[in-house]
């Protein structure tokens, strides 16, 4: 559709970018789906887009109303000498007028629906405006057709489609990375009689993630902040939503590369530093939050049963509330669509807080509960979930970090309940309590 001048520009900018991330981050599919959203809104008939690496090689490319047979040959030409070529050298926006006399086109004219025309070439820029990713054109077989209105659609479509490809291809980066430590932790339980003990090769891994993946987290991170930025004078939709979404998804991967850091500095016996006191119904109203985007996905209900008048938890705020969610997203993968997630908090006999998570699961054989807290060790049954076994491994360090104790009474397709205890009292507070308790004894 072809927009009338001013009404409709910001409605039609949002939809762009609901329809960009649609896309499932997926950098083809995105960079087509922008093109042919951007070709039917100008009215073009022909239209194309290409995205470098960072040696400015062609990476992505995308063509609509061409048929070529060497699709190769006509973007070099564009690129070396013609309107791709002028708008990644100045990097702004480049208007062809006369697509017949205008030096700058050097298309294949025979690629042309028409032996006449105009044309509009548009920078993509990354999400920080720093430097060019590809560029755009547009055709149509009117001369002079691209006016101020329409360019400057098309320059504020062309940002959000710059940090959109940025994102995906950052995703697309860390999916493959994600892969290959997934087979390097496969490996790696397969071959646990001789290498899971060797503890250069863990630290190895533990850094290879941190370092690895960090990066790309933060860019993706940043180009969702752009995005933000982009549609932040725009009436808030599902697009705002479905950044919000993937910002959640962004900083729950974060949390996982965190809780594999924290689980190696458990496992040296150094002490939980960080202290502070909290209520258990703002940490688990805060991790039911974090959780909810897979909540919402599987169908799943989750009831919060917090006792009153608790006394204040005395933790690691971060430390627990990852302890929390672990636990609520392994219910997550082994509850079936449509199940019951219950999270409750309750004072025990001994005046600790007792915390527990329980689903309507497969549930977990009598012979495999003690070991579920073991490192890489994982549930096997048919469609099970993968993972790396680090999530509950870290949860028992953690909980008895704290001096807590954290077990899992199930029965097999009866569900699981994971419950823990956190103290009232800081570390420092227990002992203090014990050393009196022996000068009055």
């Amino acid at each position: 559709m072809t927009l009338e001048p001013e009404k409709g520009r910001d409605a039609w900018l949002a939809r762009f970018a609901t329809v960009l991330h649609y896309q499932q981050l997926d950098p083809t599919a995105t960079l087509h789906t922008a093109l042919q959203a951007m070709v039917d809104m100008s009215g073009a008939a022909q239209g194309g887009a290409i995205v470098l690496d960072e040696q400015g090689s062609p990476q992505l490319t995308a063509l609509v109303g061409f048929h070529l047979e060497d699709e190769h040959e006509f973007w070099t030409a564009l690129i070396s000498q013609g309107l791709i070529g002028f708008v990644l050298h100045g990097q702004q926006v480049k208007i062809v007028r006369n697509t017949s006399t205008d030096p700058r086109w050097t298309g294949n004219p025979n690629a042309l629906t028409s032996a006449t025309g105009s044309a509009v070439g548009l920078p993509l820029r990354s999400v920080d405006r720093s430097h060019i990713v590809g560029a755009i054109m547009l055709i149509h077989p009117q001369l002079d057709y691209f006016t101020t209105f329409r360019i400057q659609t098309l320059e504020r479509a062309s940002d959000v489609l710059g940090a959109a490809v940025q994102n995906a291809l950052e995703a697309e980066q860390l999916r493959q990375k994600t892969e290959v430590f997934r087979q390097l932790f496969e490996t790696a339980e397969l071959e646990k009689n001789n290498l899971l003990r060797d503890e250069a090769l863990r630290r190895d891994l533990s850094a290879m993630i941190y370092h690895d993946l960090r990066s790309p987290l933060q860019n993706i991170a940043t180009s969702l902040s752009g995005l933000n930025r982009v549609l932040a004078n725009t009436e808030r939709n599902i697009s705002h939503d479905l950044i919000d979404l993937a910002m959640r998804s962004t900083q729950q991967i974060t949390r996982m590369i965190k809780g594999l850091l924290d689980l190696e500095r458990l496992e040296n016996g150094r002490a939980v530093l960080n202290q502070r006191a909290t209520s258990a119904a703002d940490l688990l109203r805060d991790a039911v939050e974090l959780v909810r985007p897979n909540l919402t996905y599987a169908d799943q209900s989750v009831t919060l049963d917090v006792q009153p008048d608790l006394p204040a938890l005395v933790i690691d705020i971060d430390m627990i509330q990852r302890v929390v969610v672990n636990l609520l997203e392994n219910a997550t993968k082994h509850t079936p669509n449509g199940g019951k997630i219950t999270v409750s908090a309750r004072q025990d006999e001994n005046n600790r807080v007792l915390i527990a998570v329980e689903d309507t699961g497969t549930g977990i054989p009598p012979g495999l509960r003690d070991r579920v807290f073991d490192k890489f060790f994982r549930v096997r049954y048919q469609n099970a979930p993968t993972g790396f076994g680090l999530g509950l491994a870290f949860c028992r360090l953690a909980v008895e970090a704290h001096g807590g104790r954290i077990w899992v009474d199930s029965e097999p397709d009866h569900g699981s309940t994971f419950a823990f205890t956190v103290p009232t009292e800081s570390i420092d507070q227990r002992i203090e309590s014990r050393r009196s308790a022996a000068r009055t004894s």
